[in-house]
């Protein structure tokens, strides 16, 4: 099956935050680099949507794309919505709160 993908409009502002973030705290080439990782991982998933484990008992995927940022995603007939990409220093409570929404 080919699966298309959404982003929310969440998961791309969050994005946006995250690449900001690496901009301003380390570099350009950083940037580029998280930005390729998100690339390469949206075609994994894209082959293989259910390789990445279910967060908690929802159905919600969760994939670490670097230590600091996660990817929740989740799979609807033949779309996948990314929905977020969180900040792993966050308060979890707030993860919670817009996984919910």
């Amino acid at each position: 099956m080919v699966y298309k993908i959404k982003y929310s409009n969440l998961s791309i502002i969050t994005l946006n935050q995250n690449a900001l973030f690496l901009n301003s705290n380390w570099s350009e080439r950083s940037v580029i680099k998280f930005i390729n990782k998100v690339d390469k991982i949206v075609l994994l998933i894209v082959n293989n949507p259910e390789i990445f484990p279910k967060w908690r008992s929802s159905a919600i995927r969760k994939l670490v794309i670097v230590k600091q940022i996660t990817m929740f995603y989740e799979i609807k007939k033949d779309t996948i919505n990314i929905l977020l990409f969180w900040n792993n220093y966050q308060n979890p409570s707030n993860l919670i709160e817009l996984l919910n929404k």
